[in-house]
């Protein structure tokens, strides 16, 4: 008995989605607290939920990713530190510079768990801008995670990203109040219903305002400058044409740097002095840790080109976002403004004090980001699988050469772990991305390219052994095998999905009589 076409699709879609959800709802209520462990529980969520991704892209035969613009925003630093860990391990692969190596793999790691979590909240929860209740939770999760976080936090070097994230949290829980772009549905309001339950909201959202203003003054007049600069950057962009926003964005550019040079001194305190045009890496680390700003780590670890990049691409990407939203009318407009307000909130505390140490930072910037283009009205963008295998391919290429796994293997061992574990996570997860890339149309590509995983794994041993302190281990080898081994059988098993299901042109052939 054959099923319909995308009935499996459909089902393993909604278990992945609800798995997201639900890491990130649970992730924005709990890990504020910057810990191994806690890093360690987020980066095995998220890969589960890639494992899941994959295997709803393989069943569904789509091949391609959703294009968003803060990935552009993490490619030029993420470009600079695979420089860099390249470097370290070509010129000291014993890793006697800096922090013995610890952390060479470590940045890299994080910029790529940030561009993963926008990537599968874009594709997962993307018609999560249709449903109220969704965004509304959303936003309850990060801003009383955060309230409380800031309430009770011990570490006051905290307070201002967790202040950014709870206002960031607020917007996300005003944007229902405007008719959100692209609703499919509209909600049937008793009279006067919809009504009480916007002026709720706002009660809301003014009350817990007060609460964080109250018990963190200092910390919220950052937030407050945002919001309004970012709401009459908004009116700005809805109101002129490209041009002329190109030229008060230039200006407002030109004043930023006129102003950086008459306060040089200032400024290079809070971006931590990048002395070198591409940063000196992770060594910055050395002299750098949870107290400074994410833009200090940044400008130290990726120098002036770095630095540049991330800012620039930055706002250049809410403008894209905000120049796409103009041709909605006004209550799409206001929900596109509401929500630019949290994107540029949530990224000013990832860029804050201890803003990149918190995993609930990373998954409110997931969220956030990986909305936006749908509820600025953007048209969905698809990118080729190719970049996500090649991602993977450089990256664990470079963290099994590094001297130490850093980030990743410390959130390993704080969960009771070992490297073994590590080595079963990559065979499963690269097997998997280049058996869904290569094997989409052709099982015995599919097949080929797990293959050629498990050979690449035996390969980088060899490598580890003769040009790290490392050593090679035939146990990590037998581990890559395992996860390549179960790889290959959910390849096997998504394939058979498959060809359970009758194609559409089947679908629509009418039934005999019988």
């Amino acid at each position: 008995m054959y099923l319909k076409a995308g009935t499996n699709e459909s089902q393993f879609g909604r278990i992945a989605c609800w798995t997201l959800a639900a890491l990130i709802m649970f992730g924005m209520l709990s890990w504020w607290h910057p810990s191994y462990d806690t890093w360690g529980a987020m980066s095995a969520g998220l890969m589960v939920v890639l494992v899941m991704w994959l295997i709803w892209r393989l069943v569904g035969g789509d091949r391609t990713l959703p294009g968003n613009p803060l990935q552009l925003v993490v490619l030029g630093p993420a470009a600079v530190m695979a420089w860099h860990t390249a470097s370290s391990i070509i010129h000291d692969p014993a890793g006697q510079s800096g922090m013995a190596g610890a952390m060479n793999a470590s940045l890299l790691y994080h910029m790529g768990l940030t561009a993963l979590s926008v990537m599968l909240v874009q594709s997962l929860l993307h018609s999560a801008a249709d449903h109220d209740a969704v965004v509304s939770v959303a936003g309850l999760s990060m801003s009383l995670g955060a309230m409380f976080a800031v309430l009770l936090t011990d570490k006051p070097f905290a307070a201002q990203a967790l202040v950014l994230t709870c206002y960031a949290g607020l917007a996300v829980w005003l944007t229902p109040v405007w008719r959100c772009p692209g609703r499919r549905k509209e909600t049937h309001w008793l009279p006067g219903a919809r009504q009480l339950a916007v002026a709720g909201r706002i009660v809301f959202a003014v009350a817990v305002a007060a609460v964080i203003a109250h018990a963190r003054p200092r910390e919220s007049l950052p937030a407050i400058v945002i919001s309004a600069g970012t709401i009459i950057f908004c009116l700005l962009a809805f109101r002129f044409s490209g041009w002329a926003l190109a030229s008060v964005i230039a200006v407002m550019i030109g004043s930023g740097a006129t102003w950086a040079i008459l306060h040089g001194e200032f400024v290079f305190d809070a971006i931590g002095n990048p002395s070198e045009a591409a940063g000196i890496g992770e060594n910055a680390f050395a002299r750098l840790g949870a107290r400074d700003s994410g833009l200090a780590i940044v400008g130290a670890s990726t120098g002036f080109a770095g630095l540049i990049w991330t800012t620039a691409a930055f706002l250049a990407a809410i403008v894209l976002m905000l120049h796409q939203a103009r041709q909605l009318d006004f209550p799409g407009r206001a929900a596109a403004a509401t929500w630019a307000c949290a994107t540029a909130l949530i990224g000013s505390a990832m860029l804050g004090p201890a803003g990149m140490f918190m995993p609930s930072v990373n998954l409110a910037l997931g969220l956030t980001w990986g909305l936006a283009p749908a509820i600025m009205g953007s048209l969905p963008q698809k990118r080729t699988g190719l970049w996500l295998a090649a991602a993977m391919a450089v990256f664990l290429l470079l963290l099994g050469l590094a001297p130490n796994e850093g980030l990743a293997g410390w959130g390993v061992d704080s969960l009771g772990g070992s490297d073994k574990i590590l080595h079963v996570a990559a065979g499963l997860l690269a097997g998997l991305t280049f058996a869904w890339f290569a094997g989409m149309k052709n099982t015995w590509l599919g097949a080929l390219a797990v293959i050629v995983v498990v050979a690449a794994g035996g390969v980088g041993e060899i490598l580890q052994g003769q040009f790290t302190i490392r050593g090679m281990e035939a146990g990590d080898w037998d581990a890559d095998i395992i996860g390549a081994a179960a790889a290959l059988v959910i390849y096997l098993l998504c394939r058979g999905a498959r060809l359970c299901e009758l194609s559409p042109a089947e679908n629509q052939k009418p039934v005999e009589p019988g």
